[in-house]
């Protein structure tokens, strides 16, 4: 009379206790239940046992999932940066238009006063500048 054959076939793995050192096996698809859920569980002489740390995949999970929230930040800082540049360019552009348009009108830039005779070198000297400058 022959062996029995088994109606189906399962992979095995080899563990290792860490306390008695027997080595023992268990079908693959419940050793990696327990090292994904840290469940404890126990050798054939009763030591428990159970999978404290996380599985490299999951270490290296979470180092990518640190790694892509640190660039997302960083992405998110440097677009902030350029709203701000691009918002002080602005006003800068701004204060220089006003600038020249109160100075084509004979307005002192410094004290604030207005000169006949500066608003008059401004029309016989520069006239594109006093033409820009006029509100439309």
């Amino acid at each position: 009379m022959g062996a029995v054959q088994p109606a189906y076939r399962q992979d095995l793995e080899t563990l290792v206790c860490g306390k008695c050192g027997i080595e023992f096996a268990v079908p693959a698809w419940w050793l990696a239940e327990h090292r994904k859920t840290h469940e404890g569980f126990s050798c054939p002489n009763g030591h428990g046992r159970v999978f404290s740390g996380p599985t490299p995949d999951e270490k290296r999970i979470a180092e990518l999932e640190q790694q892509l929230a640190r660039e997302k930040s960083e992405a998110s800082w440097a677009k902030s940066q350029q709203r701000s540049a691009e918002i002080r360019r602005g006003k800068a552009e701004a204060k220089a238009q006003r600038l020249e348009k109160r100075v084509a009108c004979g307005v002192c830039p410094h004290c604030q006063r207005t000169f006949k005779q500066l608003a008059a070198h401004m029309k016989t000297q520069h006239p594109e500048v006093v033409h820009a400058a006029k509100p439309e």
